[in-house]
């Protein structure tokens, strides 16, 4: 669950454009995720993953966006925790090892409260675990010259997924996925 939120806000994040594709700055952009889990709570980020963005922000009719989350380089803290996420009841890292959210529609948001931004919606498919749903990612979006900067928050149900045993019972059942990305325009 975890690893889809991640990537679905890694995809429509990564989207800001001035006028067509943006290459992602990875080393200034973040995948963090807060859940609880036995009466405290969990975050951790991810350490690998990517987009591929295209959107005008003057047309956002054209706009697609791809991201992918390696679920395996989740990091929490706690090593038990990092086990279970990676292990065959979480992500299952070893025969399903990245999450994907793929975009196909950027809409304005109905409401922005947010001074100086842009607010947008990513509509599309988060895939985790093979297994794939209707996700929607709300992000703000300034674009200063060539450098686009998106913040969004995904809540994600890990049922949905198929992530997590009887076990588990309530603990991670709902995950906010923050998505910080940074995106410069492609050159030619």
């Amino acid at each position: 669950m975890i690893r889809l939120g991640v990537i679905a806000v890694a995809v429509a994040l990564a989207g800001p454009a001035l006028a067509g594709d943006w290459v992602l700055d990875k080393s200034a952009s973040s995948i963090t995720f807060e859940t609880d889990a036995f009466g405290r709570d969990v975050t951790g980020s991810f350490g690998t993953f990517d987009a591929t963005i295209f959107l005008n922000p003057d047309d956002l009719t054209t706009a697609r966006i791809e991201a992918t989350i390696d679920v395996g380089t989740v990091v929490t803290g706690t090593l038990e925790t990092e086990d279970a996420l990676r292990g065959e009841s979480g992500f299952d890292a070893f025969h399903f090892a990245r999450a994907r959210f793929i975009s196909r529609t950027v809409r304005e948001a109905a409401a922005c409260d947010a001074p100086g931004a842009r607010c947008l919606v990513a509509q599309g498919e988060l895939s985790i675990r093979n297994t794939t749903r209707q996700a929607e990612l709300p992000f703000t979006l300034r674009i200063d010259g060539a450098h686009a900067v998106a913040d969004g928050v995904m809540r994600i149900r890990r049922s949905d997924f198929n992530v997590g045993t009887v076990e588990w019972g309530l603990a991670g059942r709902i995950t906010e996925v923050n998505l910080h990305i940074e995106a410069d325009a492609e050159t030619n």
